[in-house]
């Protein structure tokens, strides 16, 4: 490419229709990692831009450079949230552990409900039957089954 056709494509485009500008601004990003972004950007751009194929050398092993000082960063913010991470686990773990505990005494209710004899109809007053007989109406029950009882013997 000629320097005749790079001044010919940046004719061409209007610097007017950026939509967006390159900042930081808004982001709640650390320092050092928008400066080793704009590194990287400045290195990539030099190497997008390079005609001859001299620099490229250059420039890969600048990007390797920034690549290692990336991993380095990116080291040390994993080892300040994992704390955070363990104890947010461990929280959710928790709160996994209670629902399934909850569900499980909620069957536990089931299967014993459904276990459970069924207790005999109470009367409107919410006394049962027996209890409203008169004590006569008792002694007379009772001696009718012991007359029965009796005599059904041998």
């Amino acid at each position: 490419r000629s320097e005749e056709e790079l001044a010919a494509a940046d004719a061409l485009v209007d610097p007017q229709l950026r939509r967006t500008e390159r900042s930081w601004d808004g982001f709640d990003v650390p320092e050092s990692l928008c400066e080793l972004a704009e590194r990287t950007y400045v290195a990539l751009e030099a190497r997008a831009i390079d005609v001859d194929g001299e620099a490229v050398a250059d420039s890969a092993a600048e990007l390797d450079e920034l690549r290692a000082e990336y991993v380095v960063l990116y080291g040390q913010a994993e080892t300040m949230v994992r704390s955070s991470l363990n104890a947010a686990r461990a929280k959710e773990r928790r709160k996994v552990l209670k629902q399934i505990k909850n569900e499980q005494r909620k069957a536990q209710v089931a299967r014993d409900t459904a276990t459970r004899p069924v207790e005999p109809a109470r009367s409107e007053g919410g006394s049962d039957r027996r209890a409203t007989r008169s004590p006569r109406q008792v002694a007379a029950g009772l001696k009718s089954r012991t007359t029965r009882l009796l005599s059904r013997r041998p």
